[in-house]
């Protein structure tokens, strides 16, 4: 059951009441969390970026699994475009700060791999969306501590969370990457 426990503290990205053999609070590691997307341009090719501040506790004594991204932590390797991404057109950071994941359900798919249900917030609107979490792996690291780590990739419609600015020139499909460590506490 610790394998559960482990894939249970992602994502893009927090998740829900997990059964535990050895529960324990654990804190997502931002040095070694990264979240990533992938979104249409122009019908021609892509445009690349990730957030920067991304962090999140599990407490699987009390099932509570959350993550959370600082929106203004957005960075496409283009000061400009980060900047619009940054305003109301898009994430609107003044206004929505953070974007959520709360997982509702947990459920073991076999090979380290997991259902999960939960709900997703960006820019105030909330959706219920599907992701499958695999372990990626678990143990002590060099410090002493002990470390969860797992990855999901899933898709979006950014339309479902009022970022529709510009249709047809931006994708309304937006594929996220979530790579996450986290320690316990």
């Amino acid at each position: 059951m610790s394998r559960l426990m482990t894939l249970t503290a992602l994502a893009l990205t927090a998740f829900a009441t997990v059964p535990a053999l050895h529960a324990a609070n654990f804190q997502v590691d931002g040095s070694h969390a990264f979240a990533t997307f992938k979104v249409g341009h122009l019908g021609i090719g892509n445009t690349v970026g990730r957030f920067n501040d991304i962090s999140g506790e599990v407490d699987l004594d009390n099932g509570k699994i959350e993550i959370t991204i600082r929106t203004a932590s957005v960075d496409t390797q283009d000061e400009k475009r980060d900047q619009h991404l940054k305003g109301p057109d898009f994430f609107n950071v003044k206004q929505f700060p953070v974007m959520k994941f709360k997982a509702t359900s947990v459920k073991p798919a076999g090979n380290d791999r997991f259902r999960v249900e939960g709900k997703m917030t960006i820019r105030g609107k909330s959706k219920n969306i599907s992701l499958e979490l695999i372990k990626i792996g678990e143990g002590k690291d060099p410090w002493g501590g002990y470390r969860l780590g797992f990855e999901s990739t899933f898709t979006v419609k950014r339309e479902d969370f009022g970022l529709d600015f510009m249709p047809g020139g931006i994708g309304s499909e937006v594929e996220i990457y979530v790579s996450l460590e986290a320690l316990k506490k």
